[in-house]
């Protein structure tokens, strides 16, 4: 699975075209994700990322981009009591206000 963004716009080659690569764990159980998956990926530095198996058992590394920004969001709307009804308006008041800056008052 892609990433809805390109942190890095290099360009990248096909999925089939990498090879596989073997990395060791560090002591804390880290393990350096090579450049290629990470290209491939749109992985960059301070990304998340979630492990999962499949049925054969085998690793499956996705980007977490939505998920992560929906969490923050979720957290910050509570934090602030901000229902899901004001950030509605509030993104609406906003769209009003830039459509006005961009284009004037219709």
């Amino acid at each position: 699975m892609l990433a809805a963004f390109n942190i890095n716009r290099e360009k990248q080659p096909p999925p089939w075209e990498v090879e596989d690569a073997v990395t060791r764990v560090q002591e804390k159980g880290q393990v350096t994700i090579p450049v290629a998956f990470r290209k491939i990926l749109r992985i960059g530095k301070g990304a998340r990322v979630k492990f999962s198996l499949n049925e054969e058992g085998q690793v499956i590394i996705t980007p977490v981009v939505v998920r992560n920004a929906l969490s923050v969001v979720e957290s910050y709307l509570e934090e602030n009591d901000i229902s899901l009804e004001d950030l509605d308006q509030i993104t609406e008041s906003v769209q009003d206000r830039l459509f006005e800056e961009l284009y004037g008052t219709p």
